[in-house]
């Protein structure tokens, strides 16, 4: 992208001092472009699975209450309590590193922020918290998302701070190599040395395991787990719950929320289940006798709950649909099943079995009569008009609404109109369907 800009720079701003040939510019910027879109392809298909894989790991409230019980916490706040009233008490690896990261994974569940945001906040940050109605916020500086949202929010309940109070006085000022910079991180490593994102998260990991909390733990997949639970719980606080993780709420919609296209699939599935129960319910009589108008749908949908927001033209073809499709499906089911072998069975066996279906349908091929074609009269007239131009004008005027007026071209219609007209044996039904499709055609073509 940054190339792509600075082809784009030369070519409308022509900066003096720089030499470079336009063409050349132009057809690497569009090589640009379209390696660009290659590469989108590849990372968008590599962030839909990660959001599969993050789906079934997801930090529920359950891990952080079994957190929150375990006795990895309780011994980190025994820590606490003994070191608020003993300044005099010798502090080991051990108990420092307990102490620090049961803190921040506190932080972590409070505020669900980036790694960073902990990893950068210093001591002179903590010290000027306010405390903002029974909170204290911290502002840190120093994190991804400073030139777009400003300093990062940390809220600390009032227990939370005091007890990273006893940590920076009784823990952190006892470390072998004691930083006394109040622009120094909060957060050190035994030796004294800050610490990046990366060692943040891993001692994040590290105290939920040695809590007993199964399944992998870092930040950004607690960041996902408080957007996704947030936003189911609690839709109204989607913007605030934005500010606090100094992100947009677009960033939580395409990147953190996991389960709002699997919910609005549900959702859409059961509308369509309930849409066709409804169909069936409402137009049966309509389906059994196989005869169905637009004129009927539109009447009959106006009053149901269901289908009255639908497009009556789709519901029309919902309802033929049922007649339609249906001797397709019963046909198939009606195939003869396999013949499965025996446990055991020897060598005529098998060949018996094999040969067997063989030698019925042979059979039964013989006396079907499908298999001798007789001669029919669409066969002699195949190449001839089925329809001579009065016939074709007889059946204009007998089927006018159909042609002119629009009225659905329906079967037992024609059916009751051939017999009282006296024609029902001189003329099949279905050229008669194709004839007037084709009238009609022609009809609204000539208007």
């Amino acid at each position: 992208m940054s190339l792509q800009h600075y082809c784009s720079f030369l070519l409308e701003d022509k900066p003096s001092g720089v030499d470079y040939d336009r063409d050349e510019v132009t057809d690497l910027r569009g090589k640009l472009k379209k390696w660009s879109a290659s590469y989108k392809r590849e990372t968008t298909r590599r962030r839909w699975e990660r959001q599969e894989e993050d789906v079934s790991t997801l930090i529920t409230p359950d891990k952080v209450k079994e957190f929150e019980q375990s006795q990895a916490t309780r011994d980190a706040v025994i820590l606490l309590g003994k070191m608020s009233g003993a300044h005099s008490m010798e502090i080991t690896q051990a108990m420092y590193t307990l102490v620090r990261d049961y803190l921040i994974a506190q932080i972590m569940i409070d505020n669900a922020n980036r790694a960073g945001v902990v990893a950068f906040m210093t001591v002179k940050e903590f010290e000027r918290g306010k405390l903002e109605e029974g909170c204290y916020v911290v502002q840190v500086l120093h994190h991804k998302s400073v030139d777009t949202h400003g300093p990062a929010q940390v809220l600390l309940t009032v227990h939370l701070y005091n007890c990273l109070d006893i940590f920076l006085k009784e823990l952190r000022a006892k470390l072998p190599c004691s930083q006394t910079d109040v622009n120094m991180p909060m957060f050190l490593s035994w030796l004294g040395k800050s610490l990046q994102s990366t060692q943040i998260t891993k001692a994040l990991g590290s105290i939920f395991k040695k809590a007993g909390v199964e399944g992998p733990i870092h930040h950004t997949l607690y960041r996902k787990s408080a957007v996704t639970h947030c936003h189911d719980k609690h839709k109204d606080m989607s913007s605030h719950l934005a500010d606090l993780m100094a992100h947009r709420e677009s960033t939580a919609e395409k990147y953190y929320r996991l389960f709002d296209k699997r919910k609005s699939s549900v959702k859409a599935s059961r509308a369509l289940h309930d849409s066709l129960k409804a169909v069936e319910a409402l137009f049966q009589e309509e389906i059994a006798t196989q005869d169905i108008s637009m004129g009927c749908v539109r009447e009959k949908i106006k009053c149901d709950p269901v289908l009255c927001h639908e497009d009556p033209k789709r519901v029309y073809d919902k309802v033929r649909a049922q007649w339609r499709y249906k001797g397709k499906t019963d046909d198939s089911s009606e195939e003869a099943e396999a013949v499965l072998p025996e446990d055991t069975e020897d060598v005529a066996c098998r060949v018996k079995r094999m040969f067997s279906n063989r030698n019925e349908d042979i059979a039964e091929s013989c006396i079907l009569s499908a298999d001798i074609i007789s001669v029919t009269r669409s066969t002699l007239r195949s190449n001839e008009k089925v329809f001579s131009a009065a016939q074709a004008e007889g059946l204009v005027e007998i089927f006018q609404d159909m042609v002119s007026a629009g009225k659905p071209i329906s079967k037992p219609v024609i059916k009751e109109r051939l017999s009282k007209n006296g024609l029902s044996g001189e003329y099949d039904v279905e050229q008669v369907v194709n004839r007037l499709k084709y009238e009609r055609k022609q009809h609204r073509a000539g208007k």
